[in-house]
């Protein structure tokens, strides 16, 4: 099942019979080999059978979650509706300009949908407060869930797909209401809470109801730049503190009632175990089992399970089993990051455990015995953080070290018996009101103190992440790790592929290489776009800014620098809308030194210079045009050459400049619009790409840089026709993905969402 995140598409209905079929077989001929031995020749024939019977089911299984996902995102074809949505609020984020609602248990214009689809809906400039659980009536204006799609940085497509989402879209005006108040117990003992006037309620709110909806931008930039977010998202680790709680109160009273009687603790165990699973079950159900906390608890039900039937499993099995059933109960996890987390933590775990058992069943302190395990933790945890986010926070480890045990030991425990005190006493009960005042200090005064401590980090270190740029410190941490796990045997050999490996890998960046690149990332309506050679770019134009964060700069084009180890030299401007320049802030803040050209400064048509071999061209504007031309007319057009191929970035101008730049063209031979690859002038609006310019520039291949159903219609159908008259071939981004573009001695092109996975490619 998890190859299925990796699947170029979803298996036919012909290839899933074929694969039943298959199946069949194989699990006919095991029954034969239980019945006679000879049938198959050794139980090594019966391990692969049943492997192959695994993965058929895997296969299958997998092919249909993919292929019910697209059914629903796919239904009502490629449009934008306008629509009654009904339902319940599953999630809530806030941001400074809008709140954004993730809904499950939907009725879509009175029809209802599978309760475990979800649709994400923004709020922009929002006047109401909800909360989860609360169920809503809204209109919205609705598509399919459709993301961008790049090959580095956050894969949204991915996200919705973990999450069931099947339409996103936005609240019309204020055309939201709350259906009727829930009244469920859950919703009583939060309102309880949510109704005292104590400090830190958001954290309260957050880790006895697993609602974080009251969590600002600043939380969380805090819990990201921390490493500590995990604390405060309700998992496994916490449903076995609630659990423990229920089985330490029940030891009290047993203790009580039987110290003066013959009764032996061991015929206890059994009533410890169900406490224990009441307790869980309880605090799931007030974490209004979210899918992680969903999860966690068929987890800690198995190990309850196993405990009470005194059942011995080896602790490989035990990982595997575990993963099994999360993938059974919530099968579109595996598109997720937290399921991966939460298993790679507990194979480190276990293999830090197997690695020095003697350490951990010696008479050292707990306190040392947890010091070494949160150590070696945040150390095996490297490699799966920088594969999933491309970064590593260096805090996270000191951040651990203290508020783990803080959080799962004292604040966890205590948050479990105010819950208790919430159903327990009377709403205007004083000792809840005192208890929770006290519990919500000492949370307040511990996320203070973390905010201190990082602010403290910030002032006197570059920065607190460490991420895949740095190649040669993560190559040294995971050799470092690779010592003192591996057994002494294995160690030499698998140390010595690993540097030969390294040095090969390294040599791939020093090297340099004929071939240059161009980029075109998918950022919805607008444009960003890379010219890269021998591990150095130049970027053209920074994609929008959108809501308080730095836009498809900070989401796409940063992430990709990084993960490609690539060095920007120089930022090209074309002109300064928010489509173009929106995320220029972003890439200073990240590249302070880096050299800036726009129309504003040092962007003058006639100028030329030498970058890596390949030749930079500015061919418009003139400086006399200031006062003639609008904003659009005077972008930065820049010409590309190298390798015998070029190609031109004009912006977004239009006829006048098109005719102007065609004009000068003719008369003058130094000016040269004819490139083999174009980018659409205005992303293809009707304003531009006249047939003289067209002509002018005769390019082989034309991009279009354009949002998925963007409410201009771009590019236009007159204006990719005068192309296609001309037998030259058009890409859009938004159908494309990423694209991108190699010159060597042909020009090759990649288009992500050909290459890339499945669920990518819909529509």
């Amino acid at each position: 099942m998890v190859s299925s995140q990796w699947w170029t598409s979803i298996p036919s209905t012909t290839t899933q019979y074929v694969l039943i079929t298959v199946a069949g077989i194989l699990l006919f001929v095991a029954q034969q080999g239980k019945k006679r031995p000879l049938f198959l020749l050794t139980n090594v024939n019966q391990i692969l059978v049943w492997l192959a019977i695994g993965s058929c089911a895997g296969i299958l299984w997998a092919a249909s979650v993919g292929q019910r996902y697209l059914h629903w995102q796919q239904l009502g074809g490629e449009i934008q509706q306008d629509v009654t949505i009904e339902g319940r609020i599953a999630d809530i984020s806030h941001s400074r300009r809008s709140d954004r609602l993730v809904l499950d248990h939907l009725r879509i214009d009175g029809e209802p949908w599978p309760s475990s689809l979800t649709c994400l809906i923004y709020y922009y400039e929002p006047t109401k407060q909800f909360r989860v659980a609360q169920k809503v009536r809204l209109q919205a204006r609705v598509r399919p869930a459709r993301a961008v799609a790049n090959p580095a940085g956050f894969d949204t497509q991915k996200w919705y797909v973990s999450q069931s989402i099947v339409r996103t879209g936005y609240v019309q005006g204020e055309q939201i209401q709350l259906m009727e108040p829930s009244l469920s117990p859950r919703s009583r003992l939060q309102q309880k809470l949510l109704s005292l006037e104590v400090p830190g309620k958001k954290w309260l709110n957050a880790l006895m109801f697993g609602d974080r909806s009251g969590f600002n931008e600043d939380d969380w930039r805090l819990l990201k730049q921390s490493g500590t977010a995990h604390l405060f998202a309700i998992s496994g680790l916490h449903l076995a503190v609630a659990g423990g709680v229920i089985v330490v109160v029940v030891q009290i009273v047993t203790l009580l009632l039987f110290s003066m009687t013959s009764v032996r603790r061991g015929s206890l165990l059994p009533i410890q175990w169900v406490c224990m699973l009441a307790g869980s079950t309880a605090y799931a159900y007030c974490a209004n089992w979210q899918v992680s906390v969903i999860r966690a608890y068929v987890v800690l039900c198995l190990f309850i399970c196993l405990c009470w039937w005194s059942k011995r499993i080896g602790r490989w099995l035990m990982l595997m089993l575990t993963a099994t059933l999360c993938m059974v109960v919530e099968p579109t996890a595996i598109y997720g990051i937290a399921l991966y987390l939460s298993l790679g933590a507990v194979a480190v775990i276990m293999a830090v455990h197997w690695r020095w058992q003697s350490r951990f069943t010696s008479d050292k302190p707990k306190w040392q015995q947890f010091l070494t395990m949160q150590l070696m933790l945040n150390a095996g945890l490297v490699p799966l953080t920088l594969v999933v986010f491309h970064s590593v926070s260096w805090v996270s480890a000191i951040v651990n070290l203290i508020y783990v045990p803080l959080i799962s030991v004292l604040i966890v425990p205590a948050c479990v018996v105010g819950l208790l005190l919430l159903a327990c006493l009377p709403e205007n009960s004083v000792f809840i009101y005192e208890y929770l005042n006290v519990l919500g200090e000492l949370i307040s005064r511990s996320i203070d103190g973390l905010q201190h401590l990082i602010t403290w980090i910030m002032l006197h270190a570059d920065s607190v992440l460490i991420d895949t740029s740095q190649k040669g410190l993560i190559f040294l941490c995971t050799l470092a790790l690779l010592v003192f796990v591996l057994p002494f045997r294995a160690k030499k050999k698998l140390i010595t592929c690993y540097v030969i490996g390294g040095v090969l890998f390294s040599l791939s960046f020093i090297l340099p290489q004929n071939n240059w690149e161009i980029h075109y990332f998918d950022v919805g309506q607008g444009n960003a776009s890379l010219v890269t050679r021998n591990g150095k770019a130049v970027i053209f134009d920074t994609g929008a800014a959108y809501g308080d964060t730095g836009g498809y700069a900070q989401q796409v084009l940063l992430p990709f620098l990084l993960y490609q180890g690539l060095s920007p030299e120089l930022v090209i401007i074309s002109h300064f809308d928010n489509d173009h320049a929106g995320g220029l802030d972003a890439i200073m803040q990240a590249y302070p030194n880096i050299r800036v050209v726009s129309p504003k400064a040092g962007c003058v048509g006639g100028s030329q210079w030498q970058w890596e071999g390949l030749t930079f061209e500015l061919l418009w504007p003139n400086v006399m045009n200031d006062e003639v031309y609008s904003e659009n007319n005077l972008s930065c057009v820049v010409k590309v050459s190298g390798n015998q191929f070029s190609a031109l970035f004009p912006g977004d101008i239009e006829a006048l400049a098109e005719e102007q730049l065609t004009a000068t063209g003719a008369v003058d031979d130094t000016v040269s619009l004819r490139a083999d690859v174009l980018l659409a002038p205005h992303h293809g609006s009707a304003t531009s790409s006249t047939p003289g310019f067209i002509e002018a520039v005769s390019p082989d291949l034309v991009v279009f840089s354009q949002g998925w159903l963007n409410r201009w219609g771009f590019p236009n159908k007159h204006v990719v026709n005068r192309y296609q008259q001309r037998k030259i071939h058009t890409i859009n981004t938004s159908r494309s993905g990423y694209l991108k573009l190699t010159f060597n001695k042909t020009i090759t092109t990649e288009e992500y969402r050909l290459s890339g996975p499945w669920y990518h490619k819909s529509f």
